[in-house]
């Protein structure tokens, strides 16, 4: 906190602090469910609770400071919190004592002061630091208690944007017992809906049934996003991976929001929404990867279009364009790349795609080799497989990083049962494909041919290669999420650096672990965030 007179925290009504208000619900704790964002009803919602609900709460808190305050000793004065010059809406806050007696940021970064913060299953009592002192809302003003002031020096509160949107002065005036007034000056705040400053888009028209498919996806913008005021010329884009509903993809990319800003982000963000199939438990049927990266690479023009459409955008004018991207996302992403759009960064994270398909040199996999051997399948590129087929996509971004778990429960290590479709077991067992209603596909290695075979005689010969690798191709080596770069070595093929998730960042091997960046509380994955940004060549702030 810059607590000069003009730094960078100090607000005015043409520049406000932003800020979401908290109106989701942040479920947390169970074994197969670490944790996530669930869209609340009005009386759900952690705002209006005004109790700090878990430590992953906690991220839709800012801090507010009371500087300067001599010793009010005498009794004679009130400290008052009200609001003065709303410009819209009703701006309500909830303010909490702050456990640090520094007032600082421990409770994003570090668990036990998020512990001591939340105040666990005893904070909706009065004194406990998770229960709001008070709410502050437009003709409902707050007074401390005289013994807040006893002692002089700064004042540590946190708060959070309670149920509405609304921007005014946040105005604190220190008068005598005769009402007089002896001191004013106020904060300027704008709060807000978070999906007010983020970017939502959508692919259209994509094919939602089994292959073959003549459409041609397009893109949707929902909400071009306000951003939260001064903005550096940076857009970050999410692509999500497999087994996200449309609430789930974007609840998880509201959290990366919020996370990259508390790391220092301060550019455009924006999130692309694919149909992606679902897993259990959101589907009864487990067997829907192979559709789903059929679906994952038909939404690829659709994700082209819309990253030519931020860079010729008039208020995007000069931005660098950076693409993060979660498992089965990765195959949207870089087939996008392949049909011949650029940006300047992208991370694959936890990619759910083979490892082959960016270095052709990468180690294979005993247990694929083996199916292989008994069943064929398409290698090359030129023949619908995945080797090297996207080693082409160096030259549309300047740079590309690999986030890699070595354990990850969905593409290394977890089991294949009716709540687990496991990457490898998928490769193994599930290649080529043989859809219940749809065709069966059979690969003739002897004139490198795939043919779709219905159950009523009809066929035909797979010549769309997108097809051919998501329904036919086996992948003889891991997938590329859960694959480091060889000892002593930093590049994968055209992939020139690499993140090891387990091994700096400590990410697990159970099933929540392969989104831990988002069912983990954030004082748990702060370093992944970190490492967003230096990924991307944006340098973290200084968090002192």
């Amino acid at each position: 906190m810059d607590k000069s007179f003009n730094g960078p925290d100090a607000t005015s009504q043409s520049s406000p602090f932003c800020f979401w208000i908290n109106d989701d619900y942040d479920y947390s704790g169970a074994s197969w469910d670490l944790g996530h964002d669930v869209e609340a009803g009005w009386y759900y919602n952690d705002g209006y609770q005004r109790v700090i609900g878990s430590q992953r709460d906690l991220e839709d808190y800012a801090r507010l400071w009371i500087c300067g305050m001599p010793a009010l000793t005498n009794g004679n004065y009130q400290v008052t919190l009200s609001w003065a010059n709303v410009s819209s809406g009703s701006p309500t806050i909830n303010l909490f004592n702050s456990v640090e007696t520094n007032g600082g940021v421990g409770y994003l970064t570090n668990s036990t002061i998020a512990a001591a913060q939340y105040g666990g299953l005893d904070n909706n009592y009065p004194g406990s630091p998770g229960k709001a002192i008070a709410t502050i809302s437009p003709g409902q003003p707050f007074t401390f208690p005289a013994s807040y002031f006893t002692s002089a020096g700064d004042k540590h509160f946190l708060f959070d944007g309670a149920i509405t949107n609304g921007a005014g002065e946040l105005l604190m005036t220190i008068a005598d017992n005769s009402g007089n007034t002896i001191a004013q000056t106020g904060a300027w705040l704008d709060l807000h809906r978070i999906t007010d400053f983020y970017e939502f888009a959508q692919a259209t028209n994509v094919p939602s049934t089994v292959p073959p498919s003549s459409l041609v996806s397009q893109y949707s913008v929902i909400h071009p996003g306000l951003g939260m005021g001064n903005e550096t010329k940076q857009v970050i884009v999410y692509v999500h991976g497999i087994n996200r509903p449309a609430w789930g993809a974007q609840n998880e990319g509201e959290t990366l929001f919020k996370r990259l800003y508390w790391s220092g982000y301060q550019g455009h963000f924006a999130e692309f929404r694919w149909p992606c199939a679902y897993l259990p438990p959101n589907s009864w049927w487990p067997y829907t990867f192979n559709e789903s990266e059929f679906w994952a690479y038909k939404a690829a023009p659709a994700f082209k279009n819309y990253l030519s459409y931020l860079k010729n955008r008039p208020d995007l004018a000069g931005y660098a364009v950076d693409v993060l991207a979660h498992s089965q996302g990765n195959a949207v992403v870089s087939e996008a790349l392949f049909e011949g759009a650029t940006i300047n960064n992208y991370i694959l994270s936890q990619g759910a795609v083979p490892a082959q398909c960016y270095d052709g040199s990468a180690p294979t996999l005993p247990v694929l080799m083996t199916a292989e051997a008994s069943t064929p399948t398409p290698f090359a590129a030129s023949i619908g497989g995945y080797n090297q087929c996207w080693t082409n996509i160096s030259g549309n971004v300047g740079n590309i990083v690999n986030f890699f778990n070595v354990n990850d429960f969905a593409l290394a290590t977890g089991s294949y049962g009716p709540l687990d479709a496991n990457w490898v077991k998928n490769q193994q067992s599930q290649k080529p494909e043989a859809f219940i209603g749809g065709p069966s596909y059979i690969y003739y290695p002897s004139n490198h041919t795939s043919v779709a075979y219905y159950t009523f005689g009809s066929h035909y010969t797979v010549t769309d290669w997108e097809e051919s690798r998501s329904m036919v191709a086996r992948s003889r080596t891991s997938a590329i999420g859960a694959q480091g770069p060889a000892t002593g070595q930093t590049a994968q093929g055209i992939i020139g650096g690499s993140v090891d998730l387990f091994g700096e960042l400590g990410f697990g091997n159970t099933r929540p672990e392969h989104s831990a960046q988002f069912t983990r509380p954030i004082q748990t994955v702060w370093g992944y965030y970190d490492q967003i940004l230096r990924s991307f060549q944006i340098l973290p702030v200084n968090r002192q």
